[in-house]
């Protein structure tokens, strides 16, 4: 427990961020412990209020206004459908028996799911792709997937890349929810493909 909490509260969101954006996490952790009610009328100042940048991506509206909430609402909506449409059918040639890694899939979508429907959606969510990117690096490093599949889960990672270090800060909530359903589709798509790529190497062991 004490190892788990050093890693998650120390090396990985260095690893992820770097030294100076983990002092800006670490103060953001601050803020949010000391975070009270505001006085009457005024409105609580999110890290990433999800509704303010629903409102920055359509050109003056307010927030929570009803062109900002319909955005945000269909943008969740998809998400959701996303991550139901992974469970029925990228998992089912899998349901019986998954190999481990294919078990990771479904363990990095489930911790994904919940996260885009809060307006709570702050830069430390983005650890939470890490297994989710080392199981699509070792697909790219492994020979038994097919070239296409690989290429897939390739350029899906340099994609989270580039958004993550070029897009805009103010919008770096919007940015992750893009992120995290590219993820889901390169998941969906590997994970759908298991079966395929153990039955080659069975094959390839006989021979």
């Amino acid at each position: 427990m004490i190892v788990a909490a050093v890693l998650i509260a120390t090396i990985l969101p260095i690893a992820v961020f770097g030294f100076s954006g983990y002092v800006q996490l670490l103060k953001g952790w601050v803020g949010q412990a000391l975070f009270y009610a505001p006085p009457a009328g005024e409105e609580a100042v999110l890290p990433a209020d999800l509704w303010r940048e629903a409102s920055a991506l359509i050109v003056g509206n307010e927030p929570h206004s009803v062109e900002a909430s319909i955005l945000l609402r269909s943008s969740q909506a998809v998400w959701i459908a996303l991550v139901a449409g992974y469970f029925v059918f990228a998992t089912r040639p899998n349901v019986s028996a998954p190999e481990p890694q294919a078990r990771l899939a479904d363990v990095c979508v489930g911790l994904l799911a919940p996260l885009p429907c809060s307006i709570w959606f702050t830069p430390y969510h983005a650890v939470v792709l890490l297994p989710a990117h080392m199981l699509l690096l070792t697909v790219v490093a492994s020979e038994a997937w097919n070239v296409r599949i690989r290429c897939m889960a390739l350029v899906t990672l340099v994609c989270c890349q580039i958004m993550q270090y070029t897009i805009p800060s103010e919008l770096r909530g919007a940015i992750y929810l893009v992120m995290f359903g590219l993820v889901v589709v390169a998941l969906g798509v590997v994970r759908s493909r298991f079966d395929a790529v153990r039955s080659d190497v069975s094959h390839d062991l006989r021979s």
